[in-house]
């Protein structure tokens, strides 16, 4: 009889296990969506970037990578110069301060 009890609550838990992983998995999916939609919305927008060492640059946002090590930039001005692509590394990065308007911020749905 402690047999089949044990292993009713064993179905019990692994049930929970399964719920429990699928809400984490719609979680997970949510958020990406979610991330995704940002990037969408910062893309070729002016940013401007405050690194390490009070370096602070100006350019067009344009993507990250897959594992958001880097952003990819275009007319990245510098205290050396003007580039016109770069790559930035988020390790580098303190801050990013993009320019949104109103309007776009009202009509995106999310």
């Amino acid at each position: 009889m402690a047999d089949s009890k044990e292993s009713s609550n064993s179905l019990v838990i692994n049930g929970e296990n399964e719920a429990n992983e699928g809400n984490v998995q719609y979680s997970r999916a949510f958020l990406r969506e979610r991330f995704l939609r940002a990037l969408f919305a910062v893309s070729n927008k002016p940013s401007t970037f405050r690194m390490y060492e009070k370096t602070v640059v100006c350019a067009t946002f344009r993507s990250t990578d897959i594992e958001t090590t880097a952003f990819q930039v275009s007319n990245l001005v510098t205290p050396m110069g003007v580039l016109p692509e770069a790559l930035i590394r988020t390790s580098d990065v303190l801050t990013i301060t993009v320019a949104t308007n109103c309007e776009e911020q009202i009509g995106t749905v999310y």
